[in-house]
């Protein structure tokens, strides 16, 4: 307070941080579509800078210490945070977010239209999927026959065995496929007649026989059938339930059967009678279900031995 000044004292100051550091991370790995990995993630540090301060003491992702991280699961998303420490104390974090995705998606396939048996359908049929999947990333785009949303396809010719494939893919990149195998058969087995002659037998025991054959499409004869034969004076055959609406089917023994084809002769015994008429039903289907009905109408007069007495009348029916 009387004016008495000391000497002066100097002091220098050398190090001054008040900066927090800064830094980045990056995650390396296969990368797919839309920003989503499809394989196992490294994350690390990108960058770590004090910006000319005091300098990094520490770093870590999750910590201070661990210099990497691996992200081996699927994930819609998961954070990871990088801890940085300078010298002088001052601390920062930075993130990065990775979605990995390394699942296929699934699919299946559908089949629509006039289904027969067996398996086999009788008319048009439609591909096109049926289900679609994928937990992770979410489907992209789907079809039968090319990664189109929605394509399908039609199956319009018969086919003992067509594979179609559908298609799809993930919104990371990751695709599959799924198979359905259809058979197709619409045409229905034809009964030909072929011819109808006289046989002589034993004593009265003369018989006409009919001959005809049955083809067929892609599969062989699912079912070969008769109902009965009778004429004006007899039934049907002990067992034999009548052919009357064509129910009650019986199955006729073969004369000859080969894959594709089917011959085969039914006799009819002859007696004293002058003149006889006889009614015949019979009817034929494939595997697929598809099926051929037809009623001969045969008669002759007795004792004929020329073919032209003997005559037939042929009519499709209904099955």
């Amino acid at each position: 307070k009387v004016g008495n000044v000391s000497d002066g004292i100097s002091f220098t100051i050398n190090k001054i941080d008040k900066t927090a550091p800064s830094c980045t991370l990056s995650g390396s790995g296969t990368l797919g579509n839309n920003g989503w990995y499809t394989s196992d993630i490294e994350i690390s540090f990108n960058t770590a800078s004090d910006s000319g301060g005091s300098g990094i003491e520490s770093k870590g992702i999750g910590d201070y210490t661990t210099l990497t991280k691996t992200q081996s699961t699927d994930t819609k998303g998961t954070t990871y945070t990088g801890y940085v420490r300078d010298k002088a104390g001052n601390t920062n974090t930075c993130t990065i977010t990775v979605k990995k995705d390394s699942t296929k998606p699934s699919c299946t396939l559908k089949t629509s239209g006039t289904e027969g048996n067996n398996g086999w359908y009788r008319g048009d049929v439609t591909i096109s999927i049926n289900t679609k999947n994928d937990t992770t990333s979410g489907v992209d785009v789907a079809g039968v026959g090319s990664y189109i949303n929605g394509a399908i396809k039609t199956l319009s010719s018969d086919t003992k065995g067509t594979t179609y494939t559908g298609y799809i893919r993930d919104k990371a990149g990751n695709t599959n496929t799924c198979t359905v195998t259809v058979k197709r058969d619409s045409v229905a087995p034809t009964i030909t007649y072929k011819n109808f002659e006289y046989r002589a037998g034993y004593d009265s025991n003369n018989f006409l026989v009919l001959t005809v054959k049955e083809d067929y499409s892609y599969d062989k004869l699912k079912t070969h059938y008769k109902h009965c034969y009778e004429n004006r004076y007899s039934g049907c055959p002990s067992g034999i339930t009548s052919f009357s609406k064509l129910t009650g089917l019986n199955t006729l023994n073969t004369e000859k059967e080969n894959v594709g084809s089917v011959q085969y002769a039914v006799g009819f015994g002859l007696n004293s009678r002058e003149t006889d008429d006889l009614n015949y039903y019979m009817r034929v289907c494939d595997d697929a279900g598809n099926c051929t009905c037809k009623h001969y109408e045969l008669g002759w007069a007795y004792k004929a031995r020329d073919p032209s007495d003997y005559w037939h009348i042929e009519h499709d029916l209904e099955c």
